[in-house]
């Protein structure tokens, strides 16, 4: 889909570019760029395409190159390198019998994808999410814990955030840590604030959104993203990488934690839905099970992470 809509642009473009080269009855393919270098963070680069025919095309896209276009231009970019080493690929831009090679090549990251955070002599985690080149992350916790999110009926804590689990553990914290009733209506933030942040209020770890779960997730089993077309209730099929899933877990299980179990586990997040529900997602295999649960339901993991 993504190549047939790159495709799809790449014609229109065509039309557009045509006012942009002299009208010859020969073919013409004239780029203002033939090499493209791009730095580990991805930043986007350009490309003039002067041409007289109506259509043209990019052949030869690697997965982690995107091609847009804008005008005459060709507009060139990659995500995030999550590794240590460079990478490098060739495209071509074809236009009637003229083609024009790019190579493209992007600089290797600080860190990588399931490294351990902060280095292998001290760690404390296992690196999930990488941004900025390596400069800055997300990091999946050795340990977790089982316990409800909290008490049925209670007033809403405005904990809803999506994507900032870091603002909904706050929020849960700000609200409901000085309550007498704290320990027993709210075990795991407790346990989160206390045994993991050493009672610092500001403390780094936090409770993950739903979609940093999902995210979380997506790595851990050797996955790419998916959002779910609704927030509940969907299962697309989500086959297991197991090499890449038991990387994960000999990495945490190494420095004595908790691996993680994918016999259909129910994962919670930081995100509330309503006064009785929040957001899970079920680390099962073959599936990708998200859906709500009752915040007092037992037997429910969560899983710390912190961002670097």
């Amino acid at each position: 889909m993504r190549n047939l809509f790159i495709n799809l642009s790449i014609v229109a473009c065509g039309l557009l570019c045509f006012a942009c080269s002299e009208n010859v009855e020969e073919s013409v393919l004239n780029l203002s760029v033939t090499d493209i270098h791009l730095d580990a963070s991805g930043t986007e680069q350009q490309i003039k395409v002067e041409t007289n025919e109506i259509l043209w095309q990019i052949s030869g896209n690697p997965d982690w190159i995107s091609i847009k276009r804008d005008s005459c231009f060709l507009i060139i970019s990659a995500d995030n390198n999550p590794t240590r080493e460079s990478r490098s690929a060739k495209i071509a831009v074809v236009a009637g019998d003229k083609h024009v090679r790019v190579d493209v090549s992007q600089a290797e990251g600080l860190r990588a994808l399931g490294e351990l955070y902060p280095d292998a002599i001290n760690p404390v985690g296992v690196i999930f999410k990488l941004m900025d080149g390596g400069k800055h992350g997300k990091v999946i916790g050795f340990n977790e814990t089982v316990g409800v999110w909290g008490p049925r009926g209670e007033p809403h804590l405005d904990a809803r955030d999506l994507y900032n689990g870091r603002k909904n553990t706050l929020t849960v914290l700000g609200t409901r840590k000085d309550q007498p009733n704290f320990q027993t209506d709210y075990p795991v933030f407790y346990w989160l604030l206390n045994e993991i942040n050493g009672g610092d209020m500001n403390g780094m770890w936090y409770i993950p959104a739903y979609y940093e779960l999902l995210e979380m997730h997506a790595v851990v089993t050797g996955n790419k993203l998916v959002i779910p077309a609704t927030l509940t209730n969907s299962n697309p099929v989500y086959i297991h990488n197991s090499v890449v899933r038991d990387y994960f877990n000999n990495q945490i299980m190494a420095y004595g934690g908790v691996p993680f179990s994918f016999t259909n586990k129910v994962h919670f997040s930081s995100s509330e839905y309503d006064l009785n529900q929040a957001r899970c997602v079920m680390f099962a295999n073959n599936i990708l099970f998200t859906n709500l649960s009752a915040k007092s339901e037992l037997n429910v993991l969560f899983r710390p992470i912190l961002e670097f």
